[in-house]
């Protein structure tokens, strides 16, 4: 019998709480999927925004309906937020220029103090993207309504409509280890629908 910390299967892993044993995301799984999403949003290839937020959306659809068996609320809400971001610094090298960068934020409802101030900033593209004016321009709201797949909200649709195998675990925390595995095995096959992307995990 394998630790629990060692065990990898198909992208997943284990935890231990007070509860029982629970279903994680393995963190190679995490950094394949940050490293997918980097790529995409990557300042020299994201080219059209709108077509790169179909892409985030293609790929993330399939990603959260694969692993919304797993506990990783928090771990979604921080790699949003982190999203969110490169999605606003794609946004701002396009602008490009200084003038370009004020006109966009005045439209947008912002100062024209406040937008002259950061259109002339030498600072880098992703220390904007974090400026209060620039998120403030680019919210949430508006990038949802320009085609941003919020990974949050996703999640929880996911987990709405989805048995998750960390509920079914955790109300039974004495089964042995072997029940787990094949619980785990039978619910990704169910919700996958066969076992192709499963074999991508390895």
């Amino acid at each position: 019998m394998f630790a629990i910390r060692n065990f990898k299967y198909l992208g997943f892993c284990l935890g231990k709480n007070g509860k029982g044993i629970y279903i994680r995301v393995h963190a190679k799984s995490w950094k394949k999927a940050k490293d997918k999403l980097r790529k995409l949003t990557s300042r020299s290839r994201c080219g059209s925004i709108v077509k790169t937020m179909e892409r985030i959306k293609v790929y993330m659809q399939g990603w959260l309906k694969y692993f919304s068996m797993a506990d990783i609320k928090n771990n979604i809400e921080s790699l949003n937020g982190w999203l969110y971001r490169r999605i606003r610094m794609c946004i701002w090298k396009q602008w490009k220029y200084p003038r370009t960068r004020m006109g966009k934020l005045m439209g947008l409802g912002v100062d024209s103090h406040y937008a002259a101030t950061i259109a002339y900033d030498r600072k880098g593209y992703w220390f904007n993207a974090g400026n209060k004016a620039v998120n403030w321009a680019l919210n949430k709201e508006r990038l949802i309504n320009w085609g941003y797949y919020d990974l949050a909200t996703a999640y929880r649709l996911c987990t709405s409509t989805t048995e998750t195998a960390s509920y079914s675990i955790l109300c039974y925390p004495r089964e042995g280890f072997c029940a787990i595995l094949d619980r785990v095995i039978s619910q990704v096959i169910e919700i996958c629908g066969g076992e192709k992307y499963a074999e991508e995990q390895h």
